[in-house]
């Protein structure tokens, strides 16, 4: 499957997108990983590598800054990705599995598989409060993860079909979309 590299961001003499001005957004690069469909993205911003999840063939993998690709095994199906940039850990969701994959990244080794709901996609974190969170799709909850302790905390009921969220910092509110359908 094929990622494509986008660049959005404003003109700045700081920015790694200096060629792309605002509104003049740009497809820089194009690369091959993994066998799809590859289901979600997300960027450590200390590094720069960019994760990418691919269910078809249950990797992780990692688009270092200089262009290296590699790739980690992690649970059946993996859908979302979620990034502590402060511990380099990765956390992958299974949606066959019903669990969350622990990614050390500098071994590049699963510490941890965390059981949550039933097909857990998306997921998103917390890292001041050290909290993830985890859309399980089948059963309208979202699974509410210590990352220190590696246990769900808690599991709350939000509707059908929870898919994508959004954490915001500041506050330490989650927002949660569901389709709202039966």
């Amino acid at each position: 499957m094929i990622l494509t590299v986008a660049a959005c961001g404003q003109s700045r003499s700081d920015s790694a997108v200096d060629d792309a001005p605002v509104g003049n957004p740009t497809v820089t690069a194009t690369v091959s990983v993994g066998e799809g469909p590859l289901l979600d993205v997300t960027v450590d911003p200390s590094t720069g590598t960019t994760y990418v999840t691919s269910s078809r063939d249950d990797l992780l993998s990692m688009i270092a800054a200089d262009g290296g690709i590699s790739a980690i095994e992690v649970g059946r199906a993996p859908a979302g990705v979620a990034m502590d940039p402060s511990t380099h850990t990765a956390y992958v969701t299974s949606l066959a599995e019903g669990a969350v994959s622990v990614v050390d990244i500098a071994s590049r080794v699963v510490t941890a598989t965390i059981p949550v709901g039933a097909a857990p996609q998306g997921i998103d974190g917390d890292p001041s409060t050290h909290t993830l969170y985890v859309a399980n799709v089948d059963d309208g909850s979202v699974s509410v993860i210590d990352t220190e302790t590696r246990t769900v905390s808690a599991t709350v009921e939000v509707g059908n079909r929870p898919g994508g969220m959004g954490v915001d910092p500041s506050t330490h509110a989650l927002y949660v979309a569901t389709t709202g359908l039966n």
